[in-house]
């Protein structure tokens, strides 16, 4: 022990520290009334906190003091709002201990709660009973959240985390929907009523209605149940339509089994209409959000990380590897379960919306297809699921649905809408007499509404009246040429008050973009005008940006863009008055554009010299991605020439007239798209079609190898080989080593495909020396791994000295190992590149070959790879016995992790949890890896998609059959059974057999279930892949493993 006799000054120090504490313990107990008030409130003003339980104000200045020490100030500091710090918070609250003590304290600062986070507080601590979550808004959610994470382990009950995320997620989902249904939403019964009708959801207003919804739900099922289609033009209320129906039939105060519904919108980037799993990927997480588990079972509720592992999966280059189509055909399956399981729990249709179709539609013809295949896809399957989409078109013929145009608004909703649309515009807003009148006279389209109430506020209902002098015939016309009749009076009342600015509002119409420059450098001359001084432009421009009927002021600061919907009416009649001066306008703009730095006015260049019909050189010259954007909308008011140049610049599919005019090279990237899109979903014979509907030019093509991916997954090998080799072919004479490369690299694929294993050597090696003078990468791992893999083959089948020595290609087998050595030395410092390692992840079966060839060096790779790709069910099974025992497993964690996946009940989407474990059995993936490979060398696909299935390499005898059963029954566990049963069919084996009965019996009655679902051999397969060390299984199924 320390003698402080002998050393002052420790002992001094002892002696202040001690105080020091004591003064410390002095000022807590001082402050801790203060800290106790601050503890139920989210933020507070220093200077008017209330202590809890003291009335006497002695101390408080020196307790204000030390509370700055146990707070922070937040926001703006002159206004002296401060927040308690979160440790301080914690111990304060545990000190409260119960509701009572917080409702107390809260009561020393009564003031209303002025932030969501406040009303959090107040909402958890006021009663003792269970908070019902239902009434609140999406920011008061978010305060109870962090609210609870204050009070979780001092006071129950509490909402659960499980619930508070999902009361989160749903209104995450719907907040959008109440700003676009809130207050501007209009009366619109008549359309709630026949969605109402189509879904048969909520209760039926009469008896009729009732009957009729019967009625109407019988041809539902008769005629295949079509998706209903609302379309309509932009602004007619179709988005606002579907929200307000949502939110009628969602609200659990209302509703107590609110509808599940699933809401996508396609001006959402994460949907993409040519990738159909991103509409099932998001469908799935909406729906896990609004019932995860318990409500729907353990092996639904992982279908949110299936569906990511499978975009994952999805293969987009070299398709006749794709392992995604059985993983996308299943994912669609346990979907359907899942739509079944909520409809049947919740007792509810669940409805899926598609918004925003024209999106999708913009995409192309290709894109809608497979999409509308999906749905129909989905239709076919679940009987108590309801498809509403909503588009700008009726949609192409051949589309099966239930179409509903949106023509107009209700009378008084139409009313409303001109009144509110005239509130901000000058001499608005618009009386309800007035706006009662341009109802009757114009009818209720909303565009024609808004044209009308810009007249009657420049000239009165008069002018109006003067315009549709005759308002039966006003009536009977077409909805555009009444909005034209608007328009040009309109413009005549700015003739009358400036026939200057006239002309910069009509010939100016021509373009789409107008700025006092503009005025000055392009329209002055075309369209004579005479400016008197140098702000001349720049007041005509003030004075039109006051035409809000005609311009948007707001998109862009510092110009004018002219209204989209009331230019796409009237350009057409314009340019045909206009004749030679719409030329000159161009023209000029052109000029103006020219060398101009931002992409707006680049892009705009390429609009005026598309309309001067530049040739696609000189336009590809003024090119970038960027422009993308700026010219989308340009699209449809262009001459079919130009948009031909554009749609290709876009991405747009051209309609097959346009394609017929296309030049070979446009078409040639247009049919790469559509094939691409129609394969990556399984139409492989619509791709075919789609890549013979010309005749192939003699120059190098990417379509070659297209048409032999569609014909390899059609199991027609031979015709795959020819197409191929006539590819090279002209690729060999153009003397395109990039066009000979991914041929020579199918080629190889093929031959390996049907057992040619010395043809696949060479072109494997001629393909490695391709890949390293292109200095591709990727080709140079894929041509490198496949001249990994054959190599251990031929070595296998003792054939590749003689294989080598016939090809003259290597000589000595030293010479042999030292070209595989150096081969697999470039391939692992290819995948060290992070540039290579992203790109590869783009390739899902590049990734799994190059994985299960390197990972033996590099396991870092094969565990990425597994995280990315997952594993089968059969992987699981064998994982488990291979690691019994095993001397590997020396953490304990790991072997709880293992444990916990044997105890789960499916594989699927469980690649980022499995492969924690990769590093302990590196082998054991690495030939799941390579089985996964093999597999996809014999990979076919129907000719249309919903059957897709590996090609049946050999049968089993009845003898057979009966000898694996035996073996089954004896060697597999009831669990092991219970997953590849689950995982196989989407049932549980209870569902299949009587598990009283002895094993022998349910392993018959599994096979038979198997035999009449046309599985059985996949379903064998599996067996066999479980057990890859049990010589009996092994020598009965043969050829199928």
């Amino acid at each position: 022990m320390t003698n402080f006799t002998e050393f002052p000054q420790q002992r001094s120090d002892a002696l202040a520290w001690l105080a020091s504490a004591a003064s410390d313990r002095e000022a807590d107990r001082s402050v801790a009334p203060y800290l106790d008030a601050a503890a139920v409130l989210s933020t507070f003003k220093l200077d008017s906190l209330q202590p809890v339980g003291l009335n006497d104000a002695a101390g408080r200045t020196e307790a204000l003091i030390e509370m700055t020490n146990r707070c922070r100030a937040v926001g703006d500091p002159q206004l002296d709002t401060w927040q308690i710090q979160e440790s301080f918070r914690h111990v304060a609250l545990r000190r409260l201990g119960d509701r009572r003590a917080m409702r107390a304290a809260r009561a020393a600062n009564p003031t209303p709660a002025a932030d969501p986070l406040q009303e959090g507080i107040d909402f958890l601590i006021k009663s003792e009973n269970p908070p019902n979550l239902s009434d609140l808004s999406l920011d008061q959610l978010l305060g109870v959240e962090r609210a609870a994470r204050w009070l979780e382990g001092i006071i129950t009950p509490l909402p659960s985390k499980a619930d508070l995320a999902a009361c989160i997620e749903r209104e995450r989902q719907l907040a959008p929907m109440r700003k676009v249904a809130g207050e501007g939403f209009v009366d619109r019964e008549n359309y709630l009523s026949k969605l109402a009708d189509y879904v048969g959801t909520l209760p039926s207003g009469t008896v009729w209605q009732g009957l009729r919804r019967g009625f109407k739900y019988v041809a539902y099922l008769i005629n295949e149940r079509p998706p209903l289609h609302l379309f309509g033009p932009g602004g007619i209320g179709k988005s606002a339509l579907l929200a307000r129906f949502i939110l009628d039939h969602t609200n659990p105060r209302d509703n107590p089994h609110p509808l599940p519904f699933v809401y996508l919108d396609f001006d959402r980037a994460v949907l993409d209409p040519r990738e159909p799993q991103t509409i099932l990927e998001d469908s799935i997480r909406q729906l896990l959000i609004q019932f995860p588990f318990p409500f729907v079972g353990t092996e639904l509720a992982s279908l949110g990380d299936e569906a990511r592992e499978n975009v994952a999966q999805t293969e987009g280059v070299e398709f006749g590897k794709g392992r995604h189509y059985e993983g996308y055909e299943n994912l669609v399956r346990r979907f359907c379960r899942l739509l079944e399981e909520i409809a049947t729990r919740n007792d509810q249709p669940v409805l899926i919306m598609l918004d925003t179709l024209e999106e999708a539609e913009y995409q192309g013809r290709s894109a809608l297809f497979v999409t509308w295949g999906l749905l129909a896809d989905l239709l076919r399957r679940v009987d108590r699921l309801r498809i509403i989409t909503a588009g700008r078109s009726a949609l192409p013929p051949g589309l099966e649905r239930e179409p509903v145009e949106l023509v107009g608004l209700p009378i008084h909703a139409a009313e409303q809408f001109v009144i509110r649309r005239t509130e901000k515009q000058a001499g608005g807003p618009i009386s309800i007499d007035d706006a009662r009148e341009i109802v009757s006279i114009v009818g209720t389209v909303p565009l024609s509404l808004a044209l009308a109430a810009h007249v009657v506020l420049n000239e009165g209902v008069a002018g109006l009246r003067d315009t549709v002098s005759r308002r039966r015939i006003f009536s009977r016309i077409k909805a555009e040429q009444q909005q034209g009749m608007l328009y040009r009076r309109i413009l005549n009342h700015v003739r009358v008050h400036d026939p200057v600015l006239e002309r910069v509002a009509n010939p100016g119409l021509v373009l789409r973009r107008i700025t006092p420059a503009i005025i000055e450098q392009v329209l002055a001359g075309p369209c004579g005008l005479d400016l008197q001084h140098d702000q001349h432009a720049q007041n005509l421009f003030d004075e039109l940006g006051r035409e809000v009927g005609l311009v948007d002021p707001y998109r862009e600061p510092g110009a004018l863009w002219h209204i989209p919907a009331v230019r796409r009416i009237m350009l057409p009649e314009l340019l045909g008055i206009l004749g030679e001066l719409a030329t000159l306008i161009h023209a000029a703009a052109a000029r103006y554009y020219h060398g101009r730095p931002s992409a707006i006015e680049r892009a705009e260049e390429i609009y005026h010299r598309l309309w001067l019909g530049e040739d696609a050189p000189e336009l590809n010259k003024l090119w970038s991605p960027e422009l993308q954007t700026h010219l989308r909308g340009a699209y449809e008011e262009l001459k079919p020439r130009a948009k031909i140049w554009l749609g290709d610049k876009l991405g747009i599919e051209l309609e097959e007239g346009l394609r017929a005019q296309a030049s070979f090279e446009i078409w040639e990237r247009q049919t790469e798209q559509r094939a691409r899109t129609l394969m990556s979903s399984g139409f492989v014979s619509e791709a075919l079609a789609a890549l013979r509907e010309r005749e192939r030019s003699q120059a190098p093509s990417s379509l070659y190898v297209l048409e032999a991916d569609a014909l390899k997954l059609m199991g027609r090998l031979d015709e795959a080989q020819t197409t191929l080799e006539v590819g090279l072919s002209v690729a060999e004479r153009a003397g395109d080593r990039g066009a000979m490369l991914p041929l020579v690299l199918r080629m190889v694929f093929l031959y390996e495909a049907t057992g040619d294993l010395a043809h696949a050597w060479s072109r494997a090696v001629g393909a490695v020396r391709l890949a390293g003078e292109l200095l591709d990468p990727l080709e140079l791992l894929s041509s490198g791994a496949a001249v990994l893999r054959l190599a251990r083959k031929l070595e296998v089948e003792g054939g590749s000295e003689d294989a080598t020595r016939q090809l003259g290609l290597i000589v000595e087998r030293r010479a042999h190992e030292s070209f595989l050595q150096e081969i697999r030395s470039q391939l692992l410092a290819l995948v060290e590149n992070e540039n290579v390692r992203a790109a590869l992840r783009s390739r899902p079966a590049l990734f799994a070959e190059t994985a299960a060839e390197l990972g033996r060096d590099n396991v870092g790779l094969l565990a990425e790879a597994i995280s990315l790709l997952g594993i089968e069910p059969e992987d699981l099974v064998a994982l488990g016995r291979h690691a019994q025992g095993s001397e590997a497993i020396v953490d304990s964690n790991q072997r709880d992790l293992l444990e916990r996946l044997q105890r789960g009940v499916t594989s699927r989407g469980i690649g980022q949890t499995i492969a924690e474990l990769v590093p302990l059995f590196p082998d054991f993936f690495r030939q799941r890896l390579n089985q996964s490979v093999e597999d996809s060398l014999r990979r076919t696909v129907s000719a249309s998609p919903g059957t897709q299935s590996p090609t049946r390499v050999a049968g089993l005898s009845g003898q057979q059959l009966d000898a694996l059963e035996s073996v089954v029954a004896r060697d597999f566990t009831h669990k092991e059974m219970e997953l590849l049963t689950l995982d196989s069919f989407d049932v549980r084996l209870d569902e299949i057999t009587d598990l009283a009965a002895p094993l022998r019996q349910q392993v018959h009655e599994l096979f038979l279930y198997a035999d009449g679902h046309g599985s059985l051999d996949r379903f064998v397969t599996r067996l066999g892949r479980s057990r890859p060390d049990d010589a009996e299984i092994q020598q009965l199924l043969g050829g199928m493993l």
